[in-house]
């Protein structure tokens, strides 16, 4: 049990951390603040919704499987991206 706590602690910061990057790198730095609201907002809708998603989906394993196959939703976002311009300059 306690190697599942760890995983989920480094590998949650670091997918919050990096979706906080992507999002500031896709939008121009006047709407960059704006954009990390949003973001975060959806974070919150996130976490409110997902007790009753727990409370639909009784099953652990199945549960996880839900709420990880929307990560899969991201993969086309590589090929989305470009270097942002901090990146190239250095």
């Amino acid at each position: 049990m306690e190697i599942d706590a760890v995983y989920k602690m480094v590998c949650c910061q670091g997918i919050v951390e990096t979706s906080f990057v992507m999002v500031c790198e896709l939008f121009a730095a006047k709407y960059r603040t704006f954009a990390g609201i949003i973001m975060e907002n959806f974070w919150a809708v996130a976490v409110c919704v997902y007790p009753l998603l727990a409370y639909l989906v009784q099953n652990w394993v199945h549960l996880q499987l839900i709420i990880s196959l929307f990560g899969l939703l991201t993969i086309p976002l590589y090929w989305y991206y470009t270097l942002s311009k901090c990146i190239s300059v250095m």
